[in-house]
């Protein structure tokens, strides 16, 4: 899809927070790697980890991105700085209450409208 194409060049070329980054996926979220999303060598893959080996290695993060998810909920009470994408979702109803949360809510709640540069940008911020 177009927009799988625009978060993988972004994953490419994007910003790199530290220096490790890793990417966490749960066996829902299988089927998206399989389909070609690659893992490169910038990542350290945790994959469908017991949620408090998952709950430790989150707490070492400076910083989560990500999306209206469970996972985002467990970095948020891990008290990870987070930078959440919302498309369609309400973030007033669906997004971790903590204040370390930071929400990128997608134009008209279409994702596929949420620019790199826009989440570039904003990780930038919150790094600052």
């Amino acid at each position: 899809s177009p927009a799988t194409r625009k978060w993988k060049k972004g994953a490419r070329s994007g910003v790199h927070i530290s220096t490790s980054n890793w990417l966490p996926t749960a066996s829902a979220h299988r089927s998206t790697v399989a389909r070609g999303i690659t893992v490169s060598a910038c990542f350290d893959h945790w994959h469908a980890l017991p949620l408090t080996v998952l709950a430790d290695r989150l707490g070492t993060c400076q910083l989560f991105l990500g999306h209206d998810s469970g996972i985002s909920h467990l970095a948020a009470a891990c008290g990870v700085p987070c930078l959440l994408l919302f498309g369609p979702t309400d973030p007033a109803i669906w997004a971790p209450p903590q204040s370390t949360v930071q929400v990128l809510r997608a134009p008209v709640g279409d994702l596929k409208l949420l620019t790199l540069a826009e989440v570039q940008e904003a990780v930038l911020a919150r790094l600052r």
